[in-house]
């Protein structure tokens, strides 16, 4: 029985090594495996106009990545407004009479976002009060007086509450000053008392340093509240801009409704959306409105892409403007805590800084704020200017109320007959440059800090390339899109059979991307 089931075995282990040996070899196609294609037979097969009803992998996954820079286009678009307005002015047969009603209803959930702006807590945490002078002189005063007085509520306020965490940590630094302080006095002072031997310049150095100590006590003991006098005067400042403009009539809102909307009433979110949506609106309006640059198809076909990179850069700001608030924030706090220490490291090494650098650093900081609310006040100025020159066919006026922009902002402040420019853009583009005018603002505010700085510390600042890094990134996706249509139009041009004659669109592109190509533009 053992010897039946051995033979069975090595007959069926025979078989199985014999049979391959007897089938046929098939040569394969010279064809890449279906994981592993090269680009022309990736391209060729999902794009085969013999099957255009067929799908399979290949084809769907082209489809799914088109599908999602849809999506993403879309969802920018989303951010600012309901889809409803942009289907109603995308499809055919409808003038913008007909979305009249669609639009303004789109603006009056616009403006309601906007006064309801104090609900986004992160975004407006860094525009709240963190420290007070006022506060801080009447803590000192109440932990000097030797009555105390009672009071039926003890708390503080917000803004001196919110800043206890940060007052702590400098406290803790100014303490650590302080035993510095006294290490270095001592070590000055027996020097002094011992007549060490030392150079007659280093002598007067030791000599001369005393009194700036003694300078330094004071100022490491008050840094905070100089620092809390800082953000005092922050805040007058943003009165005085909110005063001169509201009583020049540039505005519907009084001093005290402006001052809210520069500090507490605006989160940056809401200003972004705003004025993408706002951007978007009176962009498409100047390009009707401007029918005479229009006449070209090339002409138009440019300016519409310029207005779409445009779209682009915005996207990118929101994030950039986003960063330099917080980036802001966080550099104040640091500087109110590590101030003390500071101070002293400039008294015993001047050349490292001291209570002259940290003032200017933290006052340029400070000045972020307003400087930026001004800007944006700037930008929708600009765009309110924009529109108060559109005029569709020529006849139609476009009239919107005060609320649909941000600060209340007043027609015809701008002047009714605009200077256009030689070379620009024509007589009838007035209101484009006013949009771009808007935009350019938009595109300084990321490098608000850096000129600032430089104003205060005297240095140069090349604000043209502020500009250059804003539309960068939308230089960027335009070289991608450019280098995406150079291999298309290779690839069809590849694709005619030798002797046939190529068709003129084909071969007219074929030129132009060779042009670019020598200039180094595409691949």
């Amino acid at each position: 029985m053992k010897k039946t089931i051995k033979k069975t075995i090595l007959s069926i282990l025979i078989g199985l090594f014999l049979v391959p040996t007897f089938s046929t070899t098939v040569k394969a196609d010279d064809v890449s495996p279906w994981y592993n294609q090269g680009f022309k037979e990736w391209y060729l097969k999902t794009y085969d106009d013999s099957n255009p009803t067929e799908i399979f992998g290949e084809r769907y996954t082209a489809t799914q990545v088109q599908w999602v820079f849809y999506g993403v286009i879309s969802f920018i678009m989303h951010q600012a407004n309901d889809p409803s307005v942009y289907k109603c002015l995308i499809e055919e047969g409808k003038s913008i009479s007909d979305c009249a009603d669609i639009i303004k209803k789109a603006a009056e959930k616009l403006i309601s976002l906007r006064d309801n702006s104090d609900k986004y807590y992160a975004l407006n945490s860094f525009t709240s009060r963190p420290i007070s002078f006022v506060s801080y002189i009447n803590s000192i005063k109440e932990k000097l007086s030797l009555v105390k007085e009672a009071k039926a509520q003890t708390n503080g306020g917000f803004g001196f509450g919110a800043a206890e965490t940060v007052q702590k940590l400098w406290q803790m630094t100014r303490n650590i000053s302080y035993f510095l302080l006294v290490i270095v006095v001592v070590v000055f002072s027996f020097m002094i008392m011992f007549r060490v031997k030392i150079s007659p310049q280093t002598v007067i150095t030791v000599q001369s340093a005393l009194p700036k100590i003694v300078f330094s006590l004071i100022l490491i003991t008050f840094s905070y509240a100089i620092a809390g006098l800082l953000i005092d005067i922050m805040y007058l400042v943003i009165g005085m801009i909110a005063s001169l403009i509201t009583s020049n009539g540039m505005s519907g809102d009084d001093v005290t409704e402006f001052f809210g909307a520069l500090t507490d009433q605006n989160s940056i979110f809401s200003l972004i959306v705003t004025y993408f949506f706002t951007f978007s609106i009176v962009s498409l309006l100047s390009l009707l409105s401007g029918w005479a640059i229009l006449a070209s198809p090339v002409t138009g076909i440019l300016w519409v892409l310029v207005i779409i990179a445009a779209l682009i850069t915005l996207f990118f700001m929101f994030f950039k403007i986003l960063w330099l608030l917080l980036k802001t924030y966080t550099l104040i706090l640091l500087q109110i805590i590590i101030g003390p220490l500071q101070i002293l490291i400039g008294t015993i090494r001047p050349n490292s800084g001291g209570f002259s650098k940290w003032l200017k650093s933290l006052a340029a900081n400070l000045a972020i704020y307003p400087t930026m609310g001004f800007m944006f006040f700037l930008s929708f100025l600009f765009l309110r200017g924009a529109l108060d020159n559109v005029t569709l066919l020529g006849i139609i006026k476009i009239n919107l109320p005060e609320n649909f922009f941000p600060f209340q902002i007043k027609g015809d402040l701008l002047g009714g007959n605009a200077w256009s420019p030689p070379l620009t853009a024509g007589e009838k583009a007035v209101s484009l440059l006013y949009v771009f005018v808007s935009f350019t603002i938009i595109t300084l505010i990321p490098k608000t800090a850096d000129i600032i700085k430089s104003m205060i510390e005297g240095k140069p600042f090349g604000y043209g390339t502020a500009i250059g890094e804003a539309v960068a990134p939308a230089v960027g996706t335009g070289k991608m899109g450019l280098q995406y249509t150079a291999t298309q139009n290779e690839i069809r041009y590849k694709s005619i059979p030798q002797g046939e004659e190529v068709p003129g669109g084909i071969a007219r592109t074929k030129k132009l991307f060779d042009m670019l190509r020598a200039i180094g533009q595409v691949k």
